[in-house]
């Protein structure tokens, strides 16, 4: 049986046009592909994997915080794994989520 499990790293930019980077411990990661592009049910899967996780300025202190949860969790299928940075700010994706509005 297979435990799809993971801690994933995913980049954002910034609404100030930096990069942030969150990091969460989950499962069956290829939901976030599921649903099109932009669309609420995108932003609200987005936020159930990053949605309490802390923003990190700095890819390495990312990192740092993935080990420490591998270390916590003791063993994944998939490891630590950074994701294709996403396109809009985490801030868009959320207030979508919470609003159920769609991006004009």
């Amino acid at each position: 049986m297979s435990a799809d499990n993971g801690i994933y790293i995913a980049e954002f930019p910034t609404l100030d046009g930096g990069r942030e980077w969150r990091v969460a411990y989950g499962s069956a990661i290829d939901n976030l592909d599921y649903y099109p592009a932009d669309s609420i049910e995108e932003a609200q899967e987005i936020m159930s994997y990053f949605g309490r996780s802390e923003a990190f300025t700095n890819q390495d202190d990312a990192f740092k915080k993935a080990q420490d949860i591998y270390d916590t969790v003791g063993w994944t299928e998939y490891g630590i794994r950074g994701l294709t940075p996403f396109e809009h700010p985490f801030e868009v994706y959320k207030n979508r989520a919470e609003t159920e509005q769609e991006i004009v």
